[in-house]
């Protein structure tokens, strides 16, 4: 009887140890981020900025990026559902380009939802190509405004250790032909660092899933044995 009890004491610690990772993703990506997360000085690199909905009742209706001063110029990818306006504001200082200097930068981009937005449960990724400033060593902040259909705002403007932290950029060296995604002709993006991390996010959660349910099975067992 005694490792009857056992049995079931370790099957319990490690089911609930379980649950505990299988929680973390989740609370990990519950805010709006922008992948990848590093770029090269000078790049015109692709991003996506993706916004997760944590309202029970409500449905994401806008979003407000501010982009970081310094952003030369910036083009979004349609939405289907979404309109989107660029917001253009002087630079304090011209960006030399192959082209000429470019005096006018980007300054915020605004989603709108035309339909349903994105509804509770639900995540929107927001294509974005940014040319990226050239201070390399430079973490940038791209604070975000996130409203609701009840008329609630979630202000992802804080640190990183904050409740609501801001998506950030991490500015490396630039480094001859890259330029954070790749593009390729087949699916469009190739998998970047970003994308790797999230491949391994997948694999930590399937091999949870596993284990929860070894967990689970070991506490029936244990339990009919006693």
């Amino acid at each position: 009887m005694e490792t009857a009890r056992s049995s079931v004491r370790r099957s319990s610690v490690l089911l609930v140890g379980v649950m505990g990772l299988l929680a973390l993703p989740a609370a990990a990506s519950a805010h709006v981020e922008l992948e990848p997360s590093s770029a090269p000085a000078g790049s015109s690199t692709l991003f996506q900025v993706r916004v997760p909905n944590e309202s029970d009742r409500a449905s994401t209706v806008k979003l407000e990026l501010k982009l970081p001063a310094g952003v030369a110029s910036a083009t979004y990818q349609a939405v289907p559902g979404w309109t989107a306006r660029v917001v253009k504001s002087r630079l304090a200082k011209p960006v030399q380009t192959d082209d000429g200097p470019i005096t006018e930068g980007v300054s915020e981009v605004v989603w709108t939802a035309q339909g349903k937005g994105i509804e509770p449960g639900q995540f929107q990724a927001f294509g974005l190509t940014l040319l990226v400033p050239d201070q390399p060593g430079v973490t940038l902040s791209f604070k975000t405004l996130q409203t609701y259909s009840d008329g609630n705002v979630s202000r992802w403007i804080g640190a990183a250790d904050s409740m609501e932290p801001a998506p950030t950029l991490s500015v490396e060296e630039s480094s001859s032909g890259h330029s954070g995604m790749v593009m390729d002709g087949s699916s469009g993006v190739s998998m970047d660092g970003g994308s790797h991390a999230e491949m391994l996010s997948v694999i930590a959660l399937v091999v949870a899933a596993l284990a929860l349910l070894v967990a689970a099975a070991g506490l029936v067992r244990a339990r009919r044995n006693g």
